[in-house]
């Protein structure tokens, strides 16, 4: 496996303690491929991230094991871990407009990333800004190098975020919402991009949303967040055709399936980190829950090749 995480924990430090945000988390994620991160806004996928590249906010820290190349990221020493990130692992961030600063032109951006994890000359570098925004399809590439972000549209500084991510070459690329905020003929502009960018540069790649249908399109594999946890993990076609979690089977019907039909929204909110029902967290919102539900919160269960649900009644619930 290219990375592999073990009972990530991430924590948030307050006045009462650390509070458990993120809980238990394993992955698996081989070169190459698509693993596709899917839930709720606030169910944890961005913080997962974020552990993964090292760059959780002051207030949060991870616990756990996540080894990236035979190396524990967690206890690696920071000199290593800042060479390691930007260089063998990028990532492309929700927002371009707040990623990238305002103050500074397109290809001094891009340029910094480059000649901090390569030892290239300033012409150089500046050739290879030209081929990478050529490479992420940006129209005049040459003029746009010389433009600020604000000058851009959205499409294109996520463009712009994409060929900085991919600079240096990395094996693994995380793609957390990159078509937030998009109009869907640049959405599918941009998931076409990153796909031939993985296919041409053999990346693997976690992309992380919201949306069940981008995951449907261009995922191998899909873990289903709720509440800091993975309650479903599987091969997208064996998610799709038959879900096991109550929660995914909620995601889906909450889709609009026809003319005319309605949405099924899942009744209820998330419940606050700190105020999670006891035993399954999804207890308090689920339509199949009994007892034993609340009594004591199930670990990932098998139930087929390739396919886990944290649920006690996997085997008997049916789909549609």
């Amino acid at each position: 496996m290219l990375l592999e995480a073990r009972g990530l924990n991430i924590f948030l430090e307050t006045r009462s303690g650390p509070l458990n945000i993120v809980n238990s988390i394993d992955l698996d994620i081989p070169p190459g491929g698509v693993f596709g991160l899917a839930g709720e806004s606030g169910c944890g996928k961005s913080l997962t991230a974020l552990a993964i590249m090292g760059i959780l906010p002051q207030n949060l820290y991870a616990t756990g094991e996540i080894r990236f190349k035979d190396r524990d990221l967690l206890v690696l020493p920071p000199e290593e871990f800042r060479a390691l990130r930007g260089k063998e692992m990028a990532m492309v961030f929700q927002e371009p407009m707040t990623s990238l600063n305002p103050v500074l032109r397109v290809d001094y951006q891009i340029r910094e990333v480059i000649t901090t994890h390569m030892d290239v000359s300033r012409k150089e570098a500046d050739g290879m800004v030209l081929e990478l925004l050529r490479a992420v399809r940006s129209p005049s590439p040459e003029m746009r190098m010389r433009e600020y972000p604000h000058q851009m549209s959205g499409g294109m500084r996520q463009r712009v975020m994409t060929a900085m991510a991919i600079a240096c070459g990395p094996s693994l690329l995380i793609a957390d919402e990159p078509t937030t905020a998009l109009d869907v003929t640049i959405e599918a502009q941009i998931l076409e991009l990153l796909d031939t960018l993985r296919r041409e540069r053999d990346m693997s790649v976690i992309l992380i949303t919201h949306d069940l249908g981008i995951i449907a399109e261009n995922a191998e594999t899909v873990g289903i967040m709720y509440a800091g946890r993975i309650v479903e993990l599987a091969g997208v076609k064996e998610l799709f055709e038959a879900p096991k979690h109550p929660y995914t089977m909620g995601l889906l019907r909450s889709l609009p399936h026809g003319r005319g039909e309605g949405l099924k929204p899942i009744r209820g909110t998330v419940p606050r980190p700190g105020d999670l029902p006891p035993g399954c967290k999804f207890s308090n919102r689920c339509d199949y829950v009994v007892g034993d539900c609340r009594k004591e919160e199930p670990g990932l269960r098998i139930i087929g090749d390739n396919h886990r649900a944290r649920c006690i009644r996997a085997e008997d619930l049916k789909w549609p």
